[in-house]
């Protein structure tokens, strides 16, 4: 056995897990996924409680994992401002 068969044994199964689990969504999948508009995914996928991309975020297609989507979607969506961490210090 060679390390490339071992690296295509780790693929095969990497890819069995992506897919078990959602696999990868762009920005127009998870508006058609969950009903709601281009525009609306592209503002949540923005904010920073919005789980971050898989791929580069600076990216103009990024993918996100199926699984943390769906995650942040069962969430109660955060309301008011975001607390100030302790290592905040602009009062």
């Amino acid at each position: 056995m060679t390390a490339s068969d071992d690296q295509h044994k780790i693929a095969h199964a990497a890819w069995s897990i992506l897919a078990t689990t959602g696999g990868l969504l762009n920005r127009v999948q998870i508006a058609e996924r969950y009903g709601i508009s281009r525009g609306r995914v592209h503002t949540l996928t923005r904010q920073k409680h919005f789980p971050r991309p898989v791929q580069d975020a600076d990216s103009s297609h990024p993918l996100w994992l199926a699984i943390d989507v769906e995650r942040y979607r069962a969430q109660p969506p955060p309301v008011g401002r975001p607390r100030k961490s302790a290592g905040d210090s602009s009062s």
